[in-house]
C-alpha cells in the first residue's frame, strides 16, 4: 500500500506498519506510526503526543486496507 506521510513529505510503499516509542523530535510527539519499507528500512510517517492516539491512527488506516484501499493519507 502507497502511504503519504503526515508531513506530506515522503511516499512510501509500505510492507508493514506499526506504532513504537518516538526517541526523535520533539518532546510532543512521543509516539510514531513506523513503516517497514523495501530492502527493510523503517521510515516514520507520523508523530502523535500519545500512545492512544496513535492506534488509533493505525486502526484507520488498517480499516483502510482492510477495504482494499491502494493509497492512504495519514492526517
Amino acid at each position: 500500500m502507497w502511504i503519504l506521510s503526515r508531513d506530506r513529505q515522503r511516499a512510501v510503499n509500505a510492507n508493514d506498519l506499526m506504532v513504537t516509542r518516538n526517541f526523535i523530535g520533539s518532546k510532543n510527539e512521543k509516539y510514531a506510526i513506523v513503516a517497514t519499507v523495501h530492502g527493510g528500512s523503517e521510515v516514520i510517517l507520523a508523530t502523535y503526543p500519545d500512545e492512544k492516539t496513535a492506534s488509533d491512527s493505525l486502526e484507520k488506516a488498517f480499516s483502510a486496507i482492510d477495504q482494499g484501499v491502494h493509497t492512504y493519507k495519514f492526517d
